[in-house]
């Protein structure tokens, strides 16, 4: 028995002894005195399992490393004053008076590169009553299937979308990662942009797959998500959080606003870490706005090679949905 309840030991310790290693890792910044600090956590962990004297002893280091870690996690403060890279600089806010929203530092570049871009913000005042439909995009890249970025674009009539991208807030010279992601190593933004901004930056610059999608839900439905939306952006702007890779990502922030807006309706798939087919699971729940059978809908979605030559048109926004398949289009 003894054999078993050693490997039982490693199983329910193992877990917490890896998190704590990694916990000292960014609590040191990285580098050497990261790695000394990961090592001697891992190491003492292995060594208590290893020396049959210490062995009935390494829980308890074990639970001592983890709980350091959760009180370094915990102390951990987010801010959003800091030397941001400059596509996410500036959060964006809004004003609600009735049926108008003025919406502040909408970002609207161009780029020469994925990192060259012309920097540009604006102001735009939103007639809500013209509010007639919200659109989801899965970007997925580099053949991934099992994880994409979702954003939606809410769509005011006449060619004019607001897109929504919920993303990690990098300071310069700060790489994306999904481990440091869990370690409260980024806060989150979420971007108001024009649609050629969002759209372009991925299928132009970043060699992306994008599909789009339009949501059937009624425009009073979208008006009332698209409110919470601006709320959101407010609280952020204010109290700043961090993203976590797991329970506060591109997906599960705006399935966790879905449940704040309609309490008791399912999230849906944007909950699931792993998004990759959440337009299927969407398309099973009746969530799009077409009867076709998903791998027709799926294909016929598509907008990468149509939107890569649109990245400078105007009129980006109608061209680039000609030919979708939504009803009443």
């Amino acid at each position: 028995m003894k054999p078993l309840l050693r490997a039982g030991l490693v199983l329910l310790l193992a877990p917490a002894a890896l998190w704590t290693g990694g916990a000292a890792w960014y609590a040191l910044g990285g580098g050497a005195a990261g790695g000394i600090a990961a090592g001697i956590v891992l190491g003492g962990h292995g060594a208590f399992l290893l020396h049959p004297r210490w062995r009935p002893r390494t829980w308890i280091w074990t639970a001592a490393g983890f709980a350091a870690g959760l009180l370094w996690f915990a102390t951990r403060v987010p801010s959003n004053d800091r030397d941001w890279r400059v596509e996410v600089s500036r959060a964006p806010t809004a004003t609600i008076e009735g049926d108008r929203a003025l919406v502040r530092d909408i970002r609207d570049f161009r780029y020469r590169s994925e990192e060259e871009p012309v920097p540009a913000w604006t102001d735009r005042t939103y007639d809500l009553r013209r509010l007639r439909g919200a659109d989801l995009l899965l970007c997925r890249w580099d053949g991934n299937e099992a994880v994409a970025h979702t954003m939606l674009s809410f769509d005011f009539g006449e060619g004019e979308h607001l897109a929504l991208s919920v993303e990690i807030r990098r300071e310069k010279g700060e790489d994306w990662g999904g481990l440091p992601g869990i370690y409260r190593q980024f806060e989150v933004i979420w971007i108001l942009a024009d649609e050629r901004d969002v759209v372009n930056l991925r299928t132009g610059y970043r060699g992306e797959d994008v599909h789009l999608y339009r949501l059937n839900l009624p425009a009073e439905e979208v008006r009332r998500y698209f409110e919470a939306v601006l709320r959101r952006c407010n609280d952020l702007a204010a109290r700043p959080e961090f993203y976590d890779t797991i329970t506060d990502n591109c997906s599960t922030s705006l399935a966790r606003l879905t449940r704040e807006v309609w309490p008791g309706r399912p999230p849906g798939p944007l909950s699931r870490l792993l998004n990759g087919r959440a337009d299927e699971e969407a398309w099973r729940m009746g969530a799009f706005d077409t009867d076709l059978p998903f791998p027709e809908l799926r294909r016929r979605s598509a907008i990468s090679e149509r939107a890569r030559p649109l990245r400078d048109d105007p009129a980006f926004s109608l061209k680039v949905r000609e030919g979708l398949p939504i009803r009443g289009r």
